[in-house]
């Protein structure tokens, strides 16, 4: 006995819609960090309340270093470099350290709409579903990992020699140690700071770098899919043009390693009395490393891009050529019917719609983004570097100008 058949169940179960999960999913929810943040109220399952957050983190990190170095006379006064003169520190702890708290906020709200564009606009095929969900199944299971936050946790902690040699290098009167000994000493509050305060900025900083391999995993395997492209797609990016958005999702993240360039760029212009232009290389090559740090993943869909547009201009070529040779026998060569105007026609129209739709095709883009976001994003980036040029200027110059300015 046959049974009936419901082909539109069939064309449904062909289809396989996105899971609830995989249109929500993002790197920066779970693991065994945030679980422990909403266990204590420090945050929910889509990581609000960062200002508690924030106040956990300088109350760990850096108000144990006021107590302590007020006590040892080292906060305001008593040697060259007291506490609260210490650029560097005070930009890591009160500026860099929170960025990295509220950047994770600003990518949890814009990078799973992007992920999730790839099927809501068709770019994987209904027949890649499965390996699609389970691209976001592997990475929901990295990014769960409490072994990996364990392994970012010991290698913050065992790099706290480097950071005491890093301190010991700038000789003079300091808070966090005896420089005048042979040997110096890390204060109370040097302790804290070398031992907590900086394994804790580590920490978070190199927590954020495993989610960026996460991001980048995530992208290099839908990169390796088929993906559907259409050369014709205004964005001049196959359809990808969304993608040019996911750097802007980072912005906080590359705020905070610019901050902390910057601050020891300024600090040892404020303490060893270096100049802004001894660090012109250095500044160069951080804003580099940063913007590709964001901007290496799009280059993944170099290969789909060069495709699209390629198969796009046979074809729409193909199609163009033979639209005009019936355009011009019509309308060149005098065949066209008696009752048919030139002007007005529709095959004008036609014509010119044709020739837009090739612009499209011949200016898409090898890389899905444009020049207008790359320079925002830059902009961004070098930012915290701009007070430091006032650095250059005497400041008796910038008193005559505001004057001058003003009177």
């Amino acid at each position: 006995m046959s049974l009936p058949i419901d082909h539109n169940s069939i064309r449904m179960d062909e289809y396989q819609p996105e899971p609830a999960a995989a249109r929500g999913f993002s790197i920066f929810v779970r693991g065994p960090l945030n679980r422990f943040f909403e266990r204590t109220g420090l945050s929910n399952s889509d990581l609000h309340r960062p200002q508690r957050r924030i106040l956990a983190a300088i109350v760990i990190a850096w108000v144990p270093l006021i107590i302590l170095a007020g006590i040892s006379g080292r906060l305001i006064g008593g040697v060259r470099l007291p506490l609260v003169s210490d650029v560097e520190t005070q930009v890591r702890l009160l500026v860099a350290l929170p960025l990295l708290i509220i950047a994770e906020v600003i990518g949890h709200k814009r990078l799973p709409s992007l992920i999730h564009q790839f099927r809501h606009r068709g770019l994987v095929k209904p027949e890649d579903a499965p390996r699609y969900n389970e691209i976001l199944g592997s990475a929901a299971r990295l990014r769960d990992s409490a072994l990996a936050e364990v392994v970012i946790l010991i290698i913050a902690l065992s790099t706290t020699t480097l950071a005491w040699n890093h301190l010991a290098v700038l000789k003079v009167p300091n808070w966090y140690s005896d420089s005048g000994q042979p040997h110096p000493r890390l204060t109370p509050a040097g302790f804290w700071s070398t031992y907590v305060s900086v394994p804790l900025f580590r920490f978070l900083l190199l927590r954020w770098y495993y989610r960026m391999f996460i991001w980048y995993r995530i992208i290099w395997q839908i990169a390796r899919l088929p993906l559907h492209l259409n050369a014709l797609h205004p964005d001049r990016a196959g359809g990808l043009g969304f993608m040019e958005r996911a750097p802007l999702g980072f912005i906080p993240f590359l705020l905070a390693q610019s901050v902390v360039a910057a601050g020891a760029v300024g600090h040892r212009i404020f303490v060893l009395g270096a100049k802004l232009t001894d660090f012109k290389m250095e500044i160069i090559a951080v804003t580099v490393l940063l913007l590709l740090t964001v901007y290496l993943p799009l280059t993944f869909f170099v290969v789909h891009l060069e495709k699209a547009k390629r198969l796009g201009l046979r074809d729409y070529g193909s199609a163009a050529c033979s639209y005009v040779d019936e355009f011009s026998k019509k309308w060149m060569e005098g065949r066209a019917p008696k009752d048919e105007t030139f002007v007005g026609n529709s095959d004008i129209q036609s014509l010119a719609d044709l020739g837009n739709s090739y612009s499209f095709v011949r200016e898409t883009r090898l890389m899905p983004f444009s020049r207008n976001i790359l320079l925002q994003v830059a902009t961004v980036v070098t930012a915290p570097v701009a007070p430091l040029i006032l650095t250059m200027i005497p400041f008796e110059k910038i008193i005559d100008g505001a004057l001058k300015l003003l009177i």
